[in-house]
């Protein structure tokens, strides 16, 4: 995996509240029946510093983003469906250049209370945009990660791509 495609996945991790221990056994559980979904839609401001390796330096990056989640139960199950859109500016720390980041994540995950286990699927899209004729830096970091409480855990690329162009 390239350097960039690493820092863009720390963003997505650093972005995330510390979790909970996934269960290791079946939880005590009881389904919210035909009420649908719980749904939450948010606007959240955002400041970070971050590595630009297509331009070699850091950016200081703001704005808000998006965050719209749903959360519904059915039959033992429990699924999470989270979206994110970021549309940002970032400001070069050594030469001020103004850069546009725009961010598209969604996410599936869905838990059977009963045995814990449980699937989650991530799809993270980032582009960096200058403003003048410079390399413009694309992400896009797909996958599926299953945990099996009993053991053999496994995280499934499907894709991972950064280019500089």
């Amino acid at each position: 995996m390239s350097r960039v495609a690493a820092i863009a996945l720390a963003f997505v991790v650093a972005g995330c509240k510390e979790a909970p221990l996934a269960p290791t056994s079946p939880l005590d559980f009881n389904p919210q029946a035909a009420n649908g979904p719980v749904m939450d839609n948010r606007w959240s401001p955002i400041s970070f510093v971050a590595a630009n390796t297509c331009l070699l330096e850091s950016i200081a990056v703001s704005g808000k983003a998006h965050i719209s989640t749903s959360i519904w139960s059915d039959a033992g199950r429990l699924r999470v469906r989270g979206h994110i859109n970021l549309n940002l500016v970032g400001v070069g720390l050594s030469t001020g250049r103004v850069l546009q980041l725009m961010q598209v994540s969604n996410s599936d995950f869905e838990l059977d209370v009963t045995s814990g286990a449980s699937e989650s699927s991530q799809v993270f899209v980032l582009n960096v945009i200058t403003r003048k004729d410079e390399p413009n830096a694309y992400a896009t970091i797909n996958g599926t990660f299953v945990f099996d409480p009993g053991g053999g855990s496994q995280f499934f690329p499907k894709k991972w791509t950064f280019t500089c162009r």
